[in-house]
């Protein structure tokens, strides 16, 4: 495998540092989200962040079609905690709407990249490194909240 963020634009299980779900949702903790109108776009932010000091291992790509067939092998695998938690979890955040959202961008052919920031320094070279993309979305997943960066 190489060191580019290209080697980790893999289907399957990304490797998430810290997880990537709370109470059954997608929920990448300590990564910052950003998201693309395509692939290519995206592969090039993840290039740009990579050469910004991020290491492969911290920098995800996830093309629209590899984020839709982890959510249908996330919904096939949830076991009755996880149902009952998401349950809840849509009683006091929005956390139901933004994964709609970003599923209905999945579904449009956007593209997806990752960035392993659990530091605030690392959170903030990260997010300029990518704006200069132009995502449509981007947050970071903090421990206790979702933050919107954009």
């Amino acid at each position: 495998m190489t060191d580019t963020p290209e080697a980790q634009a893999i289907p399957g299980e990304p490797p998430f540092k810290d997880g990537a779900l709370s109470f059954g949702a997608f929920y990448p903790k300590n990564y910052l989200l950003a998201v693309f109108a395509d692939g290519p776009t995206a592969r090039t932010a993840a290039e740009h962040v990579h050469g910004q000091g991020f290491a492969a291992d911290e920098v995800i790509v996830a093309s629209g079609a590899d984020v839709l067939a982890h959510e249908r092998d996330v919904e096939a695998e949830k076991g009755l905690f996880a149902k009952l938690g998401e349950q809840l979890s849509k009683l006091y955040t929005d956390e139901s709407a933004d994964a709609k959202t970003l599923l209905r961008l999945a579904a449009q052919g956007a593209a997806f990249v990752l960035v392993y920031a659990p530091e605030d320094a690392q959170t903030t070279k990260a997010a300029e490194s990518l704006r200069t993309f132009r995502p449509s979305v981007m947050r970071k997943y903090g421990t206790l909240a979702i933050a919107e960066l954009t």
